[in-house]
């Protein structure tokens, strides 16, 4: 039997909130950021919002934690295996 040359598929990880407008987005640009192609980041709500919140709002939320969010991130990647 041939072995198939198409490269694995990266891991997917999903972030579930409940409007999906918020949490699970600025969570899910942090590991699309430090994670590059090395992992498929998806996004769900369990009731959807029918848009984002407003940029600003997200930025200034996550600014006082960044370093501290992109430290765990760059922590769970290694221990998926996946260099940051």
């Amino acid at each position: 039997m041939a072995q198939s040359s198409t490269a694995p598929r990266p891991p997917v990880l999903l972030f579930v909130c409940v409007h999906n407008a918020g949490r699970s987005q600025m969570n899910g640009g942090f590991l699309t950021h430090l994670a590059d192609e090395r992992v498929e980041v998806r996004s769900a709500g369990s009731a959807p919002a029918g848009r984002v919140n407003p940029a600003g709002r997200g930025v200034d939320a996550v600014r006082p934690v960044r370093e501290e969010i992109e430290r765990r991130v760059r922590g769970l990647l290694a221990e998926l295996g996946i260099a940051a």
